[in-house]
């Protein structure tokens, strides 16, 4: 049965979020076979680091990010850190100008969809803590296209939730 699940496992072409496997030997699996990883904290972007991802297999999401939390992936050359707030985006230019480098950066929006789910778990509406509002779009994206000293705005993203 074991060799069935690592099989499984290694055959797999995905996108793996760190938080949902903290087991090292299962992550250097999955990025063998071309995984990507989406890390939410500087723990969960270490632990990727060790367990062999590259730094364009990394998107960092999450919240609140430190100014250190946003050192280490600018410096690591990840493929994306997900700026989750107008604040964060500012954050993240400051950093770019004092580390003298450019960050690789999506723009989180809230998409107003509803899923009907308990509200603690949606994240796509304006009642979320996560991500730029429709009504704020526009501004804060031509703040990210006018930095292109800091920033490569890559694209944006969204979660609508469980």
């Amino acid at each position: 049965m074991l060799n069935t699940k690592i099989s499984v496992l290694e055959s797999c072409n995905c996108h793996l979020h760190a938080k949902c496997e903290s087991t090292i030997a299962n992550l250097q699996i999955m990025l063998r076979n071309g995984s990507d990883i989406e890390v939410n904290s500087g723990g969960e972007l270490y632990k990727a680091f060790y367990a062999g991802a590259e730094g364009n297999q990394i998107v960092f999401n999450g919240v609140g990010k430190t100014v250190s939390e946003i050192e280490y992936p600018i410096n690591s050359e990840i493929k994306s850190i997900n700026v989750d707030s107008e604040f964060e985006l500012e954050r993240v230019i400051e950093v770019t100008q004092k580390l003298k480098k450019k960050a690789n950066v999506t723009i989180r929006i809230v998409p107003e969809v509803s899923t009907g789910v308990v509200k603690g778990n949606e994240t796509g509406t304006h009642e979320s803590k996560f991500g730029i509002l429709l009504d704020n779009l526009e501004e804060v994206i031509k703040k990210a296209i006018g930095c292109r000293k800091e920033l490569n705005v890559l694209g944006y993203n969204f979660h609508i939730g469980t």
